[in-house]
């Protein structure tokens, strides 16, 4: 009887330290999710429970990775690729889905202060950028116009006047576009 209240008691304390040591790992993770603008955030892989990614300082980059390499890992789970992060109140903020950018973190002026998520950039389905429209950032795939005959193989920027001189029903992922038109003189199909 005794062994066993004695394996009992071993098996808790484990079980403590375990969910302590989770738990003071995940407020380290926390304390170091600051920033003042979007540069100052990192993006780590994670691994279970941590999450698959987590976004901190980047003076805090080497800590927070050092602890999650040091934890067993437990569990296991699906990750979704991430699309981009964002500085916004002060946290770093990771974004899976357009829908997750907070309010206000996409405000700009001008193009300069739009950047393109790694999602976009990676795919070949459109050459996509960011554009400033309505003093928001968007994500847009610009359209062309090729060249007809067989002895020409060129391509060119599908320059517009206004919003009905753009169409852009053939678009490859056509349903992923809010809208279609004329954006600085060239037509584009704005991401939802």
């Amino acid at each position: 009887m005794n062994a066993r209240v004695f394996i009992f008691l071993i098996l808790m304390s484990f079980i403590f330290v375990s969910c302590s040591d989770e738990n003071a790992i995940k407020k380290e993770i926390e304390d170091a999710n600051y920033c003042n603008e979007r540069s100052d955030c990192m993006v780590l892989r994670a691994k279970c429970p941590f999450g698959c990614q987590v976004a901190v300082n980047k003076d805090d980059v080497n800590e927070i990775k050092g602890l999650i390499d040091s934890y067993d890992e437990d569990c296991t789970y699906d990750c979704v690729m991430l699309m981009d992060h964002v500085c916004h109140e002060n946290k770093c903020v990771l974004i899976y889905d357009s829908s997750d950018y907070p309010d206000g973190s996409l405000a700009c002026d001008s193009d300069s202060d739009c950047w393109t998520p790694m999602g976009y950039l990676i795919r070949s389905s459109c050459p996509f950028a960011s554009k400033c429209i309505d003093n928001q950032c968007r994500v847009v795939c610009p359209l062309f116009n090729h060249a007809a005959g067989p002895d020409v193989n060129q391509s060119y920027h599908a320059s517009c006047d206004e919003d009905s001189d753009c169409v852009c029903d053939m678009l490859y992922g056509s349903e992923e576009y809010e809208t279609c038109g004329c954006v600085d003189n060239q037509c584009m199909a704005v991401v939802k």
